[in-house]
């Protein structure tokens, strides 16, 4: 056993932290046979392929109803000013795979009965990465935030959510109305210690902002933060995030993700690339989406028992 400890800190030494940054599908994972983006299909085969989260994007009705859908409009029609039902009967609201737009209690739904059963089976369970989508009328901007925080201050998941978006006032509020529940801004435009000012608690950044600002990966684990990058579709660009030491990427394509943390390790001195073939569990699920820290510890402390 001490043998085995001491060539594991050897090791981390010469090629970093073996702790791998948690994967995230991007709309779900999608890119799957019969599967389409912000779909129930998507987001079951996520968690059925045991991933880090799954990201989706959330609008509402004009009455009220959360939805997955990206677009601000469906076959022309803006969904902030529509009726969940009138919606509903529009040829659009079937997707290509021939399911429909899923309503976000359903999604819910469905990761709460994951969860129990991820738990039970696993000790660990998959991750909520939900983006707002502000709409363009003031009063429905108003509302989105009010409805986000109505319908997760009684969700029983609420510590395996992160809300995000890439409106810096939504950020600022939601953070306010739901100070145990992290906030993460998308713009990529500040840094992350005038966001921790607002209560803040993540960036989820473009990668090539983090390639330019590097610097920002530090402070704002210096800070208490975590940094997730998006969208991540080539390998080279996903070794050299883990580098960076990004707590998240967020993917569309994440079996090709897991392949490449799972092979790769790159040493920060010479910039080998080397296939190790490491790649460690995630955390406990106790500990909710946003603590890295505790992430890396529990990843030392199982490289250490090996």
């Amino acid at each position: 056993m001490k043998k085995l400890t001491i060539l594991a800190i050897l090791f981390l030494s010469a090629f970093g932290s073996l702790a791998q940054p948690g994967i995230v599908a991007h709309r779900g994972f999608y890119k799957y046979e019969g599967s389409a983006e912000n779909t129930i299909s998507a987001l079951q085969n996520t968690i059925d392929h045991d991933l880090y989260a799954s990201e989706f994007d959330v609008r509402f009705t004009s009455d009220g109803v959360g939805i997955l859908y990206h677009d601000a409009a469906i076959n022309g029609r803006p969904i902030e000013d529509a009726r969940y039902h009138d919606l509903y009967a529009n040829p659009a609201f079937t997707l290509k795979n021939g399911e429909t737009i899923p309503p976000l209690k359903d999604v819910l739904a469905i990761f709460k009965k994951a969860s129990d059963e991820q738990l039970a089976s696993r000790g660990t369970t998959t991750r909520i990465l939900w983006e707002v989508k502000m709409p363009n009328r003031k009063e429905r901007r108003d509302e989105t935030i009010r409805r986000t925080a109505e319908m997760l201050k009684d969700y029983p998941l609420r510590d395996l959510v992160q809300l995000i978006s890439f409106d810096l006032e939504c950020c600022r509020q939601l953070a306010a109305l739901l100070p145990d529940v992290p906030v993460a801004y998308l713009g990529g435009d500040v840094p992350p210690a005038q966001l921790k000012e607002h209560g803040i608690s993540g960036i989820v950044y473009h990668y090539k902002v983090i390639f330019a600002h590097p610097e920002w990966v530090k402070e704002a684990h210096q800070l208490g933060m975590t940094v997730n990058v998006w969208t991540v579709n080539d390998a080279n660009d996903a070794v050299s995030l883990s580098d960076l030491g990004v707590d998240y990427i967020t993917t569309d394509l994440p079996l090709d993700m897991q392949h490449w943390l799972h092979k790769t390790v790159i040493n920060p001195d010479t910039g080998e690339v080397r296939s190790e073939g490491v790649r460690l569990p995630g955390d406990s699920a106790a500990r909710g989406i946003g603590s890295p820290q505790n992430r890396r510890q529990d990843a030392g402390h199982r490289v250490r028992q090996c």
